[in-house]
């Protein structure tokens, strides 16, 4: 998924893209913010390894938006 937007685009990651990447994945399954970190490094081919600084923050304001809940068992998001 990622690596091929990448092959068109470049390097460049548009405003956004982050907030609906994770909404995406988090679709699929729970996941902890490095799983999600780690997922994107994978599809992406090594060419876009998000930051803790960018991931955490963003997973808040999801939670906060009641977009997202954590779940309290193994602090995995859905």
């Amino acid at each position: 998924m990622i690596s091929e937007w990448l092959s068109r685009v470049g390097s460049a990651i548009p405003r956004g893209f982050s907030r609906h990447y994770i909404l995406t994945l988090l679709k699929d399954r729970p996941m902890t913010g490095k799983e999600i970190i780690d997922k994107a490094v994978e599809q992406s081919n090594g060419k876009w390894k998000p930051s803790p600084g960018l991931i955490y923050p963003l997973l808040a304001r999801l939670l906060d938006e009641g977009l997202i809940e954590e779940r309290k068992e193994d602090g995995r998001y859905t």
